[in-house]
């Protein structure tokens, strides 16, 4: 875990402190022992939709009969999602006389599907809990039902010019130098130094022109006609879904699976590039770049460098051979 800076003192006022009657030892000596006390110890955010937040406040109390001393305290987010603010309740060491208390603030905004959790820890001379934890778990709620959202087809029809580049030059169907021309800005990855970046940007290019995607029922399957000069132009046809992969299953267990294509498909995942199948070429790619636990998302690109016909055959997702639906 790593160490926030240690916070200034923070001291209760003596008017303000509340002393119970001591208790005695045997012998006659007062007892008066701190008891630290968190509530909530343990707390869940449920499930959050993108772009909401929630923010959970903790009391740290003294509920024993002698001052309490905290002097350090530690913040450990698993993907950095919760945040505590600490501008409150002061710097550190804390001292808290009987019965006195203060409060802390956690807040949780998730950005990326999967289980968070926040632990925070507090150091004190509570002589029977001397590190007192307090836990915080939450996840961002997945945005569809099922396993998919099901299919995003864009085909905008446009035949773009595949020879102004001579680092990438198109000479048999399917070459992989075509999808440097794909129009969405990330050039099909090619030669990308931040493919991330660019994936998202490709994503978004889909997102805001495909419409509605089409519901998976089965095999999925594209047909097209092609006007095109060959190796001169090219057409290129996107089809993406989003995906979610339980937090306890292994994406080693799915494929996604393509039947004949025309001219050539890139199929990508989560930025990676898994392959590529040329004109009649059939495959199985499978989904190692995809994340347990998260919201994943799949891009294949249909490419067309020749006139008659475009197509990709038998799209589907399959988990230990078996095909996924829904």
């Amino acid at each position: 875990m790593r160490r926030l800076a240690t916070l200034a003192l923070l001291t209760a006022c003596s008017d303000h402190k509340l002393v119970p009657e001591k208790e005695t030892l045997e012998g006659g000596s007062p007892t008066a022992d701190p008891l630290i006390d968190i509530s909530p110890a343990l707390h869940s955010f449920g499930e959050l939709a993108e772009g909401d937040s929630s923010t959970v406040v903790l009391t740290v109390a003294n509920l024993g009969a002698g001052e309490l001393t905290i002097d350090a305290m530690e913040h450990e987010s698993s993907r950095g999602m919760m945040q505590m603010d600490t501008s409150l309740p002061g710097p550190l060491p804390w001292v808290l006389a009987p019965g006195a208390s203060t409060e802390l603030l956690v807040s949780y905004a998730p950005d990326a599907a999967g289980e968070d959790t926040s632990n925070l820890v507090f150091w004190s001379d509570d002589p029977t809990n001397p590190e007192a934890l307090a836990v915080q778990t939450g996840s961002l709620a997945v945005p569809f039902e099922g396993f998919s959202t099901g299919w995003y087809v864009l085909d905008d029809g446009v035949a773009h010019e595949t020879t102004s580049s001579s680092a990438h030059v198109v000479d048999h169907h399917g070459d992989s130098d075509l999808y440097f021309y794909e129009p969405s800005g990330a050039h099909g990855l090619l030669d990308s130094t931040n493919p991330e970046a660019d994936f998202a940007l490709m994503r978004q290019y889909v997102l805001d022109r495909a419409g509605s995607p089409t519901v998976v029922s089965g095999p999925f399957e594209y047909d097209g006609d092609s006007d095109l000069a060959t190796f001169e132009y090219a057409t290129f046809t996107y089809f993406m879904c989003d995906f979610y992969l339980p937090a306890d299953d292994d994406p080693a267990r799915y494929q996604i699976s393509s039947g004949a294509v025309d001219d050539g498909i890139q199929v990508m995942v989560n930025g990676q590039i898994l392959g590529r199948l040329s004109l009649g070429e059939t495959g199985s790619f499978p989904l190692t770049h995809a994340r347990a636990g998260e919201v994943n998302t799949l891009i294949i690109i249909l490419v067309d460098d020749s006139k008659v016909d475009k197509y990709i055959r038998d799209l589907a997702f399959y988990r230990d051979g078996v095909m996924v639906e829904g």
